[in-house]
């Protein structure tokens, strides 16, 4: 009764914009709706969520096709009833 859901979802942009996604957050009673764009050189490259080692916090992030590094690039938290969505690294890939 008292544990609280932390959920997150990307969509991609209803537009048809390649490399755009729309983010939704819930947690417990909040929920919050944010957009990314993935980098240039990157657009048709899937993102993929990996858990982060916070309870509620997740990082989103991308491989280019023949690498195996997972480039991290959007970062969603849950703490004290806020939810915070954030760009953690930038790269171009043209």
């Amino acid at each position: 009764m008292n544990n609280s859901v932390f959920s997150v979802k990307l969509i991609a942009d209803s537009n048809g914009r390649p490399g755009v996604y729309n983010v939704c957050a819930v947690s417990g009673f909040n929920t919050a709706n944010s957009m990314f764009t993935m980098p240039k050189g990157a657009e048709k490259s899937r993102p993929v969520i990996h858990k982060r080692n916070g309870l509620y916090a997740y990082i989103v992030g991308f491989h280019i096709p023949n690498d195996t590094t997972f480039y991290e690039y959007y970062e969603i938290n849950s703490a004290n009833n806020t939810i915070t969505m954030r760009y953690v690294k930038s790269y171009t890939f043209e």
